[in-house]
């Protein structure tokens, strides 16, 4: 996936988010607060809405850094909300 698709796609969460929209992995819980600290890639990119396979080119790409615990990959919520913020004018 070229890096003007990884691009467009940011730019289509961050309308939704902006929009109110609510990540699938995150209407178990009351509000987004509620969702774990960490995430796994498959609840990360639920929380993006974007696919575990563009997460994953994200990751490869150094587009988004991943926090390893041995060798699981998590994301700090904090850090993935951060994320969206600072690409919010690049995008």
């Amino acid at each position: 996936m070229s890096n003007d698709l990884i691009i467009e796609k940011l730019k289509e969460v961050l309308i939704m988010l902006e929009n109110g929209a609510c990540a699938p992995s995150t209407k178990s819980f009351k509000s987004v607060s509620e969702a774990p600290i960490f995430l796994t890639v498959r609840e990360a990119s639920r929380y993006l809405n974007v696919s575990e396979s563009l997460l994953r080119k994200w990751i490869f790409n150094k587009i988004i850094e991943p926090t390893r615990f041995g060798g699981a990959i998590r994301f700090n919520r904090a850090e993935l909300d951060f994320f969206i913020k600072t690409n919010k004018g690049n995008l």
